[in-house]
């Protein structure tokens, strides 16, 4: 973490491991052929002949309508149903090292869990912490997610209500999270920056408030945490940096879900800021609790499409917007598809 970044919240020991569908056709084309004739044959029996003065009979069909959904407005449904960026800010992506603590598991299964995290931010370019790192990403595994949500609210609740403007959710998004009743919860917490130089461009508390100087001859004199705005429509004057993700998994969870497709959902909510009650049109990972669709294998390449849209530089110089990152999306789909899942 940079020096402006607030401290994290918990000291979590950060275990680090080491570590068809098949469609089968048959084709009977003797029992097809045979079908067909008797079908045609009976036809043929009951259709009387044609008088050849007469114009054959003209049968009329109904309108056909075909309609296709193009791959801009599923894309676009995609980042709206999905993206939740703070009130009123872009979405925020990591720019500072991940570190993942677990607590609640075995250490086998925590440092796996961890691995999964660190392997997919790894595949994104993210860099990852050394071993005894300060987490900042931490995953509680208990038995009641509401309990576990309150309790740790009660007990910091400054690390969920940090008095910053632009860094969280707010409060109701906060109640949410405490008595959701959802196998899996987060909370982020995220910092307007200036894109130049990393500080912070909202006051934090303990910041003294900005005095102008008599003279205002440089953007230094704004002081720290200005944010500067140019003309530009390339390059915005601010991005909105992820510090602290928190994250509540009830222990039935994995009852409902195998350890792989939990880790993958984890990990979507670890690397992004996501709307708890997306519904994507199309697969994803976070449907995986809906128990009126099927449950993907881990993270799908829409879901890809989105984190490495996010995490793309140019998404990013560009602003960040969900316009922008669902443009960047389409277009990342319609050239490539998505980078492979990284190897368990």
């Amino acid at each position: 973490m940079t020096s402006n970044s607030p401290a994290p919240l918990i000291k979590v020991w950060n275990f680090r491991a080491g570590a068809l569908v098949m469609m089968v056709c048959l084709h009977r084309s003797g029992l097809a052929v045979a079908l067909w004739a008797a079908v045609a044959g009976q036809a043929v029996s009951q259709t009387p002949p044609l008088d050849s003065t007469q114009d054959p009979p003209v049968t009329q069909l109904e309108d056909v309508t075909v309609s296709a959904t193009p791959l801009q407005r599923m894309v676009r449904d995609f980042v709206e149903s999905v993206a939740a960026p703070v009130p009123g800010r872009k979405p925020a992506a990591w720019r500072a090292p991940i570190c993942v603590g677990v607590s609640g598991m075995q250490p086998d299964a925590a440092g796996g869990m961890a691995d999964r995290v660190l392997d997919w931010g790894h595949s994104l370019g993210l860099n990852t912490g050394e071993p005894g790192c300060e987490p900042n990403i931490f995953v509680i595994v208990a038995d009641n997610g509401d309990e576990t949500a309150q309790a740790l609210v009660r007990a910091l609740r400054r690390e969920f209500v940090t008095g910053a403007s632009g860094v969280d959710a707010g409060r109701a998004a906060l109640r949410r999270f405490q008595s959701s009743g959802q196998p899996v919860r987060w909370w982020h917490v995220s910092l307007p920056v200036n894109p130049d130089t990393g500080a912070p461009i909202v006051r934090l508390p303990g910041q003294f408030p900005f005095t102008a100087p008599r003279e205002m001859t440089s953007p230094q004199n704004f002081g720290n945490f200005a944010n500067l705005e140019t003309p530009s429509r390339i390059n915005e004057r601010s991005r909105d940096d992820l510090l602290q993700v928190i994250i509540v998994v009830e222990r039935a969870a994995f009852n409902d879900a195998s350890f792989g497709q939990v880790a993958d959902f984890v990990s979507m909510a670890a690397l992004a800021q996501l709307d708890p009650e997306a519904s994507p049109p199309t697969p994803s990972i976070l449907h995986l609790f809906d128990t009126a669709r099927a449950p993907e294998p881990g993270l799908t390449r829409w879901d890809r499409a989105y984190l490495e849209t996010l995490y793309d530089a140019s998404t990013s110089v560009a602003g960040g917007t969900p316009l922008r990152v669902a443009h960047g999306m389409a277009t990342r789909l319609e050239s490539a598809p998505p980078a492979a899942p990284p190897e368990p």
